[in-house]
């Protein structure tokens, strides 16, 4: 499929709405597309999105404490161990599980994660985006 994108909109911005709207959508509401590039856009937003934090921070398990104090600064708080553990997966997810086949509710699950995290981290950036 070939869709036409408005050159005023960055990558950045382009991705993010992507997932935006992808994360409203229900598991067999997926499309090729969505199964198949999902997670790398999941990355790349993320990617993106921490070097406004700190800049060459990469979305990697080795970063993993270091996004943990990010968001501890961001928001004043400890992530929960729940979230935690699940940064954790979602990081693995977007690295390494991007170049299989996905389940698409691992891939809603995922998206849905990222989305809460970056609101939870800058909610004005995500308000900005989002529109």
């Amino acid at each position: 499929e070939i869709r036409v994108c408005c050159s005023k909109v960055s990558p950045y911005k382009k991705l993010f709405l992507e997932l935006y709207e992808l994360s409203k959508k229900k598991p067999d509401d997926l499309n090729d597309c969505d199964v198949y590039h999902a997670a790398n856009s999941m990355r790349r937003v993320f990617e993106e999105f921490l070097n406004f934090k700190n800049p060459n921070l990469l979305p990697q398990r080795s970063s993993q404490k270091h996004i943990l104090d990010i968001y501890k600064n961001a928001t004043g708080r400890q992530m929960s161990k729940k979230n935690s553990i699940k940064l954790g997966s979602f990081l693995t997810f977007i690295n390494v599980l991007s170049h299989r086949s996905i389940k698409s509710a691992e891939i809603l699950d995922n998206c849905k994660f990222l989305l809460k995290i970056i609101k939870e981290m800058d909610k004005v950036h995500y308000d900005s985006m989002k529109h």
